[in-house]
């Protein structure tokens, strides 16, 4: 488990869900405790109850301003709010949102805000209860409204897999997108001997928005078009610019050999092109990791988990 989450669970007697999420009650209101991953955000709570917009947004801007409003946010949620804190490090983030989680939980008791036993979506007391995943947010909810949910989940589901969408004209997007990011690339690397292979990193993004943009369909298979393209790309221009590199020391020590034959006969220049080469993967890797995270998360928001 995330390892400064264990104060919030101590502090809150809260239970673990996973390695980066904690839920249970914090005084009368449902409440889910997450770290998510590459993000700005910090921690994320959410709180459950029920209440018109206006409480849930009074409720954020104390909890915002409270101690200090640095790194602090938060939005509505169906269920209530989604708040959320960061800090210099984790351990300090988490110490400073137990005190403001505290100061709101004791704010929402005194104002009369309902939480436990009362569903945070139509307000009505809990006879028969199911709870609900709704994106990272746990919810118990009164049967109707949990059914209610269950099916916008499968019909969003079904929409998100029905969507329109054009493989090939995603690809011809993600190809320009790869062909940018390679340009860049050789210019960097052979006219001014930097090391570059991070472009790598911010082209797969670039090929995935242009993927996006030419109508390419979007499902899990998209960054994987964009990065496979990028990273074809630019091990072709890694071998094109060694083999220039190898063409010149072979000429200016009168050797017969091709660019890149002389380059994997000479053990120090070898490794330099392995080196390269297998950058290219990494950081094209990376690209995907970041990327797929940032599309899971907005996959999110319109299509629902059901726990």
């Amino acid at each position: 488990m995330v390892k400064y989450l264990l104060s919030i669970k101590e502090a809150f007697n809260l239970k673990e869900k996973n390695n980066n999420t904690l839920y249970g009650y914090c005084g009368e209101y449902e409440t889910t405790v997450y770290v998510p991953a590459m993000s700005t955000e910090g921690i994320v709570v959410y709180l459950n109850f029920f209440g018109d917009t206006s409480v849930k947004e009074d409720i954020i801007n104390k909890f915002i301003n409270y101690e200090g409003k640095a790194y602090a946010g938060g939005r509505v949620n169906v269920s209530g709010v989604r708040l959320n804190l960061n800090g210099f490090t984790g351990a300090s983030a988490a110490k400073k949102l137990i005190i403001k989680l505290r100061y709101i939980i004791n704010y929402m008791y005194e104002q009369g805000i309902k939480g436990r036993g009362i569903c945070p979506i139509c307000g009505e007391e809990i006879i028969e209860s199911d709870r609900v995943q709704l994106n990272d947010c746990y919810m118990t909810l009164d049967v109707k409204c949990a059914t209610d949910i269950k099916e916008a989940s499968a019909m969003a589901e079904k929409e998100f897999k029905e969507q329109p969408g054009n493989y090939f004209k995603g690809f011809l997007g993600s190809l320009i997108g790869a062909v940018v990011g390679a340009v860049v690339w050789f210019l960097l690397y052979y006219f001014l001997g930097l090391v570059s292979a991070w472009v790598g990193l911010l082209s797969v993004m670039l090929a995935d928005f242009l993927y996006v943009k030419f109508e390419g369909k979007k499902d899990k298979y998209r960054v994987f078009i964009s990065a496979a393209t990028v990273l074809v790309l630019f091990e072709l221009v890694c071998l094109v610019i060694w083999g220039l590199l190898g063409s010149a020391y072979a000429y200016s020590v009168g050797s017969n050999l091709s660019g890149l034959q002389y380059v994997l006969q000479d053990t120090e220049l070898k490794g330099h092109f392995i080196y390269d080469m297998v950058m290219n993967l990494i950081y094209t890797g990376i690209g995907v990791a970041i990327q797929s995270v940032i599309i899971n998360k907005k996959n999110k928001e319109t299509r629902l988990k059901i726990k």
